[in-house]
């Protein structure tokens, strides 16, 4: 999380979430279909910032989850009009 100027701050929601999270992609290609994997990691938490953490697994799912399908219904989207275009 980040104030006005992109400093970093405390997220807004709890005081014991990390300030610092890495966050890996993965991106892997198989029959044409790509498959996305988010993976994260508090970095220089204290063990109350890792269960917090850990405590919001299911919540970060569901909001990734529901990120992932917009995107993927506009790509479907941009795609369908870019072969109609070609039409």
């Amino acid at each position: 999380f980040a104030d006005e100027t992109g400093n970093s701050i405390p997220a807004p929601f709890s005081p014991d979430f990390p300030q610092h999270i890495l966050n890996m992609w993965t991106f892997e290609e198989e029959n044409g279909k790509t498959t996305i994997t988010l993976k994260g990691y508090p970095v220089d938490a204290t063990e109350a910032q890792v269960k917090s953490y850990e405590g919001m697994h299911s919540s970060m799912q569901q909001g990734f989850a529901g990120t992932f399908e917009k995107l993927e219904t506009y790509l479907k989207k941009i795609d369908s009009q870019y072969l109609k275009s070609k039409n």
